[in-house]
This record gives C-alpha cells, structure tokens and sequence, in this order.
C-alpha cells in the first residue's frame, strides 16, 4: 500500500525486482469510502486487471482493520471491483463482460485443427469437429 503514487516506471522497475507473476499496488482514494485506486504490474508491463493480486490487497486491508464491510478498487481499465467479508473468506464481485460471436472457419484434418481468421472463442463442453 502506497502513501503517494509512484511514477508506472517506477512500479514496472520494483514488479521486475519483485520476480512475480503479478505485482500490485494501491493507493487510498481521496474521495469514496473504503475505495482504493490499484494497478498492476507483470514483470515486463502494466496490466488492467488481476483478481488474484485484487484478493490479495483486499486480504491485507481488511486485516489491518477488521470493521470494513466493503472495500472498492478501481483500475486503470475503469473496472470496479468489491470486496467483502464472508464468514472467514475474502470475496470479489468481478464485472463480467459481455461474450460475443464471431464467424470463425474450422477445418478439422490428420488430427489438426485448423483455424482461419481471429476470434475469441468461449467453449463450454466438448466440440465435434468433422473430418474430411
């Protein structure tokens, strides 16, 4: 938790020296109750979001002050993300985004898949390809 902002550079170079996954940093908003500004950092450059590093700063506040109900982060991406306590468990509410379709040719051959074009593709369960 940060008294005053640092510089991005300045977090990228201690996320570096840090060696993890994701480091994160937050800094106490001046307007809003129990909100906090957050910003994430892999070891080579910043990222929107991190629900794990998100949990893990939540985990620290609320021990240090056991009476919040709720805590607010905000990202650089304008995602807003409540924590709160549930029984012993630190819990996230994490927007959802919208999931959208996108035409996407397969062609399934010599056990290869093929995919023309660029999508993001969301697949629940198991997919059929037909062969040729």
């Amino acid at each position: 938790m940060l008294n005053d902002q640092l510089s991005s550079p300045t977090m990228l170079s201690i996320a570096h020296e840090m060696n993890c996954p994701v480091t994160a940093f937050i800094i106490k908003k001046k307007s809003g109750l129990h909100a906090y500004d957050i910003k994430y950092f892999t070891t080579t450059t910043e990222i929107p979001a991190c629900g794990h590093a998100t949990l893990a700063c939540a985990k620290l506040i609320f021990e240090q002050n056991k009476s919040l109900p709720l805590l607010t982060f905000h990202t650089i991406a304008n995602i807003i993300i409540e924590t709160f306590i549930d029984e012993h468990s630190v819990m996230m509410n994490y927007p959802r985004h919208e999931m959208k379709k996108y035409p996407v040719k397969i062609r399934a051959y010599d056990n290869k898949v093929e995919i023309g074009g660029t999508a993001i593709i969301y697949l629940k369960g198991e997919i059929e390809l037909p062969t040729q």
